[in-house]
């Protein structure tokens, strides 16, 4: 989902269809206390989400996604800019897609080493744990989403548990952006 560049439309658009940014679709949330167990596993339960900040080490976070721009053909990254800053030159290398594309390298990062180990760190399980209440098992599905900014294409509204039911009601997602959060966060409510 992206905020397109009139800023005074009051609408951000996700897959070229307005949403009004209200208080009906939009909400600013505020960082959840990893601390305290009981109160973020209540939070969880309440709202049907946290938002989490400073979990993972950033160092990590940022040596995955230099590992995964390493895929790129480097005409997507500004002229002089360091591949791990990620900075877009506005050039697309794969064509946006609704549903992904085979040979995006996506498709080829999610199995590699390093995505798999950073998958599997402790704190994220750690998180799941704590917010199921229970030990977890980490299902198949990884999928790596990613976006050009300035774009009409976005993950579209969706329920993760429709295409991810492996014979459980439990299922938690856990989205990790691989970079800088410049915008307030904020929760989208689809009706």
């Amino acid at each position: 989902m992206h905020k397109r560049s009139n800023e005074n439309t009051g609408f951000l658009y996700s897959n070229g269809l307005p949403i009004p940014f209200t208080p009906a679709y939009f909400q600013r949330i505020q960082p959840s206390e990893v601390a305290n167990e009981n109160a973020l596993r209540k939070q969880y339960q309440e709202n049907g989400f946290v938002y989490l900040k400073s979990v993972l080490d950033e160092k990590s976070v940022f040596n995955l996604r230099e590992a995964y721009f390493k895929l790129f053909d480097q005409v997507i990254f500004k002229e002089g800019s360091a591949i791990k800053d990620g900075i877009f030159s506005g050039t697309l290398q794969y064509l946006p897609s609704a549903h992904g594309h085979k040979d995006h390298p996506a498709s080829r990062f999610v199995l590699t080493d390093e995505f798999e180990h950073f998958t599997h760190s402790k704190a994220l399980y750690s998180i799941a744990a704590t917010l199921l209440g229970e030990d977890v098992v980490q299902l198949k599905c990884k999928p790596l989403r990613h976006f050009y900014k300035g774009t009409e294409v976005a993950s579209q509204a969706h329920t993760d548990y429709t295409y991810m039911d492996e014979g459980t009601d439990k299922l938690l997602s856990i989205w990790i952006p691989l970079g800088e959060i410049y915008r307030w966060p904020v929760a989208a409510y689809y009706t």
